[in-house]
């Protein structure tokens, strides 16, 4: 909700979020092997519990974090922007029928 109504203007809004699975973990693209494998390797330590040969919660917990880890680095990386993108926000940047904003710091 804004206090001005922009008529139709763009508003580009950042903000911190991931997409996750059904069972809350985040969600990477196919090309992330190593966060993919991670998440394998945790699932096999769950499953693990139910059969002869349990795995200990240490190795369940190891899998999990770094899953989670690499999952948020592979995030990370896939937010950078492209040259193109950045070309396009330097344009808007510089057109003189958008405006100019300044951040005023008030650090004394």
């Amino acid at each position: 909700m804004f206090k001005n109504n922009y008529h139709g203007q763009k508003v580009t809004i950042q903000y911190l979020g991931f997409e996750l699975d059904p069972q809350g973990f985040p969600m990477v693209l196919e090309s992330h092997l190593e966060a993919i494998v991670e998440y394998i390797l945790y699932k096999y330590c769950v499953r693990s519990k139910f059969s002869p040969l349990k795995m200990t919660d240490s190795d369940r917990a190891w899998h999990y974090n770094q899953h989670i880890r690499l999952a948020c680095e592979a995030r990370a990386t896939d937010a950078e922007i492209s040259d193109g993108e950045r070309q396009e926000i330097i344009g808007m940047i510089h057109d003189p029928f958008i405006g100019f904003g300044m951040n005023v710091s008030l650090m004394g």
